[in-house]
């Protein structure tokens, strides 16, 4: 196996996510992305909806929404790195966990397997500032 950023974080996470059941991935993705948007304060209207909305049918996020999702993605990342240039560290921790957790979402959206749910925890542990928690969310689902 080649080298992961999931490889760094603390708690077991990446063991823990190869042993989420292959049937599951999908859906213990979603419960982690969601729990990354809400302790990160994003809000849950416009093209976060949507993606939600068409993940939690069990569908693919069509090409515009995974466009949408990017494009707020973007925009929370310019947001975080204007902050941190000024000096205003709330409001970067603020817009880099928002742009985190919408990662999360991004990459949960796109139905990316196994590797997708890497990328999910990783966005979900930048987002939440704690790999214990997301380790806690993926032992809650193990064996569902």
């Amino acid at each position: 196996m080649s080298p992961h950023r999931i490889d760094v974080l603390g708690a077991g996470v990446a063991g823990l996510v190869d042993r989420v059941d292959s049937r599951q991935l999908d859906r213990v993705g979603l419960l982690i992305a969601v729990a990354a948007l809400d302790a990160a304060g994003v809000p849950t209207d416009g093209p976060v909806t949507g993606a939600l909305k068409t993940w939690r049918a069990g569908r693919p996020a069509a090409a515009i929404q995974r466009l949408e999702i990017a494009a707020l993605r973007g925009r929370l990342d310019t947001m975080a790195f204007a902050a941190s240039h000024a000096g205003r560290d709330a409001e970067y921790r603020a817009a880099f966990a928002r742009a985190r957790a919408v990662g999360a979402l991004e990459f949960g959206a796109g139905r990316g397997g196994r590797e997708g749910l890497r990328e999910v925890v990783c966005e979900a542990c930048a987002a939440t500032g704690s790999a214990s928690l997301v380790a806690n969310l993926l032992l809650d689902h193990l064996g569902d």
